[in-house]
């Protein structure tokens, strides 16, 4: 009797194509068939650490993460790499889809403008619509399976194959920066064009260089034969402000404070006052 994997039916979210995406892709579970009607069962699996709230794509991910990836690497899933790419997996791709279906934030405030056409999003395009005919709600489900893990195995790939083997550049753009200039603020990073921030904050954090702060990146232009100077961001996940803007802005926002405290206490007839 061939197996099946159950999920509900009615409207598909992103979570649940992502998960019996998981499941099938799986090579004990490649010949099942899946099944959008089951009666809810309850199962102890056990206690999960993570920080935002599960889906069920969260939950088969925690389970069946390091399979999956070694699977579509083709290494074992006690390889360091794999261990690696599933912390980062979850981080860069699985965590959103989580909080989506949990009616997560990304953060509090007003969003200053809309981001059309996310993951999420475009698996709920994928559902039957109200002035469409004659559709089969299956086999649209299973096309936001193969959006998903198309765009969830093209991760894995990058992952493994451009992101990871930077890290080593990186390491050693960063071991050779007093080379360069002597306060080690500058990193010389060859070859250019290599993913090159979120390994120099782990690299930072892991030889306690944090005092130093690394403010710049020279490279070199391959197309017009010339070098380039890249300042460092505040964070991994800041994109306009750098980590000199930012360590500026505190210097002169102490130096303002304590003018405007001067200015006051002479000033002001009242005490404490603060302009």
């Amino acid at each position: 009797m061939v197996g099946q994997i159950g999920t509900h039916d009615g409207k598909f979210h992103c979570d649940e194509a992502f998960a019996c995406y998981m499941i099938k892709r799986l090579d004990e579970f490649r010949d099942h068939t899946i099944v959008r009607q089951f009666n809810e069962t309850m199962q102890t699996l056990g206690v999960l650490d993570f920080n935002t709230k599960l889906s069920s794509a969260g939950l088969v991910y925690a389970h069946y993460g390091k399979q999956l990836i070694a699977e579509i690497l083709g290494s074992s899933h006690e390889d360091k790499l794999v261990g690696i790419l599933y912390r980062k997996i979850y981080e860069s791709f699985v965590e959103a889809i989580d909080a989506i279906d949990n009616g997560i934030p990304q953060y509090d405030g007003i969003p200053r403008y809309y981001m059309h056409g996310g993951l999420s999003e475009r698996v709920g395009f994928l559902n039957p619509h109200w002035n469409e005919v004659n559709v089969n709600p299956d086999e649209r489900f299973q096309q936001a399976m193969e959006l998903v893990g198309g765009e969830f195995e093209s991760t894995v790939t990058y992952l493994a194959n451009v992101w990871w083997p930077a890290r080593e550049i990186v390491e050693k753009a960063v071991d050779d920066s007093l080379q360069v200039d002597s306060s080690g603020r500058i990193v010389l990073l060859t070859p250019s064009s290599v993913p090159w921030k979120e390994h120099l904050f782990q690299i930072e954090e892991e030889k306690n260089l944090s005092s130093r702060k690394i403010t710049y990146l020279v490279y070199e232009d391959s197309t017009s034969k010339s070098y380039r100077l890249q300042a460092v961001p505040k964070d991994k996940f800041s994109t306009f402000e750098s980590r000199l803007v930012a360590l500026l802005r505190g210097i002169c926002r102490h130096f303002t404070n304590l003018f405007r405290c001067q200015l006051s206490s002479r000033f002001s007839p009242v005490p404490n006052f603060v302009f």
